[in-house]
């Protein structure tokens, strides 16, 4: 049993064209304003909801990935200094590496 506590009054403008318009339209599939903004209110609150789950479980992606990334970037051999006075011949050059 729902108490009347349970409820909050929410008083707001509206434009009078797109009163009388909603009026209208609710008059004709016999809908209380009240119900329709409920609906809408319901219906927007889950999808946020939802999006707001998924923002998280991306960001979280991002996060980790990040992490793993400076992980490996912390762990990155380092290579050796060649001397100039080596000769091309001389240095450990793969094909991939010289272009």
């Amino acid at each position: 049993m729902r108490m009347d506590t349970d409820y909050k009054l929410i008083n707001f403008n509206i434009p009078l064209y797109l009163s009388n318009n909603l009026d209208s339209i609710l008059g004709y599939k016999n809908m209380s304003r009240t119900s329709l903004l409920n609906l809408m209110i319901s219906e927007w609150v889950r999808a946020e909801t939802d999006n707001m789950e998924k923002d998280g479980l991306l960001n979280d992606l991002v996060t980790t990935i990040q992490n793993k990334n400076k992980v490996r970037e912390d762990h990155k051999p380092t290579k050796k200094k060649q001397h100039q006075s080596d000769g091309w011949f001389q240095r450990n050059v793969s094909w991939e590496d010289s272009y």
